[in-house]
């Protein structure tokens, strides 16, 4: 029997506020720098961790990935404002628009007699939530992005240029969703520019395990912006 669509939202959320209260158990455990009163408050952002992890296709996140986006958004323990608006903003701007993290499949064309056959080229899909951010320097972006398989099924990585200077990184996707979560700081100054703010576009590459190059992202047929404004 299918459950019904608001369902695994709500197993996320559910299983975010455990991994909140885990997270701050343990750091209580081990005696790290972690006030008690703040333990509420982090059951709050595990669950809203869980949301950004979990992907459009609300795949059921584990802990290490809820701590880790835990971590980025209450770098030790002191919650980041930017970075938890911009997890706010992914996941409305996912809920809002409908997207799928489904990557497409290759197609296969079927020839007529007189005709060669044609196979498409493949591609292992990619997707990147949200499309659209705008913030105030010094902005911390947090995207979400999933890439499909080579060929060979194999999950391939994905290098993003983020187009401000700083060198290109590679990430790696979790191994059954595709998922990766990823953060950069733009920085912005006018300076004796006439313009306040800028737009950067990140550049993405898929690429598989062997280095192969699947397809550059965000180069010609826009995908996502980042507008950053200058104090």
């Amino acid at each position: 029997m299918d459950l019904p669509t608001y369902v695994m939202p709500i197993i996320v959320v559910a299983f975010g506020l455990f991994a909140g209260a885990m997270y701050a158990y343990r750091k209580i455990t081990v005696k790290e720098p972690f006030k008690v009163e703040k333990f509420l408050p982090t059951m709050g952002i595990g669950a809203l961790a869980a949301l950004v992890v979990a992907g459009a296709g609300w795949v059921l996140p584990n802990l290490g990935d809820i701590f880790a986006q835990i971590e980025q958004m209450a770098p030790g323990g002191v919650p980041s404002i930017t970075v938890i608006i911009a997890a706010i903003l992914a996941v409305y701007n996912r809920v809002s628009k409908g997207d799928n993290i489904l990557p497409p499949f290759p197609t296969y064309v079927k020839p007529s007699d007189s005709a060669a056959p044609v196979t498409s080229e493949w591609s292992p899909g990619f997707t990147v939530t949200p499309t659209e951010m705008k913030g105030v320097s010094p902005f911390a972006a947090l995207l979400t992005i999933v890439v499909g398989n080579d060929p060979k099924s194999v999950r391939c990585n994905v290098r993003i240029d983020w187009q401000d200077g700083t060198p290109a990184e590679d990430f790696i996707p979790d191994q059954t969703s595709g998922q990766v979560v990823v953060s950069h700081a733009y920085v912005y100054a006018q300076g004796m520019s006439k313009y306040s703010g800028h737009a950067f576009y990140p550049k993405f590459t898929v690429l598989g395990k062997d280095g192969k190059t699947y397809g550059d992202f965000n180069v010609v047929n826009k995908c996502c912006t980042i507008e950053v404004q200058s104090r």
